[in-house]
């Protein structure tokens, strides 16, 4: 008897199962896509109405635009309020960076059209007012976005703002708290 036909068989078999673990693989990567946009999640601002994204125990509406790109006569003037728009605005993407020398090439951007910003919320926040946690990205104009911010923690750290004042020794008192001297001796 010759041992070919059973080679065969093994090599269909085996390139069945790696075709398998292949299409499986491809399924895998899809499950990871932003989280679903629900109907109703539209919130009115002044400029049009957006639509958020439930993600969880939160709601998040990425990229809200809330000035006028500073191009042309508007190049180092203070901000124009966005012109009003009609329809819903998907707000489930953050917005671009601004124009920056970053050293991470896969990151640069020369998008001038880049001041939004992005806005998580609870989901029960109930009646009571919440405080208001705004993170600014680091970076010296050289590197930092806001999509930079890490919001995985959901409603974690929405709620570890309400127990109180949250201080960051550093932060607001710039070179006195790090015990550096802007003054040359």
């Amino acid at each position: 008897m010759s041992a070919l036909p059973n080679v065969i068989t093994r090599g269909a078999a085996c390139l069945s199962a790696m075709a398998l673990l292949f299409v499986q693989g491809c399924g895998a990567a899809k499950a990871r896509e932003e989280p679903a946009t629900v109907p109703g999640l539209e919130v009115a601002l002044d400029s049009g109405m957006i639509r958020g994204v439930d993600d969880g125990d939160v709601l998040r509406y990425r990229g809200i635009r809330y000035a006028r790109p500073p191009v042309g006569e508007l190049r180092w003037r203070p901000p124009e309020p966005v012109a009003r728009w009609r329809g819903v605005v998907p707000a489930t993407a953050s917005g671009p960076a601004c124009p920056q020398d970053n050293v991470n090439q896969k990151e640069r951007s020369d998008a001038e059209d880049c001041l939004t910003l992005d806005v998580t919320v609870p989901k029960k926040a109930g009646a009571k007012r919440k405080p208001v946690m705004v993170w600014l990205p680091g970076g010296g104009f050289v590197a930092g976005r806001g999509a930079d911010y890490d919001q995985e923690c959901g409603s974690a750290c929405l709620s570890a703002l309400d127990l109180g004042k949250v201080v960051e020794p550093g932060v607001l008192a710039g070179e006195r708290a790090l015990n550096h001297s802007t003054r040359r001796t």
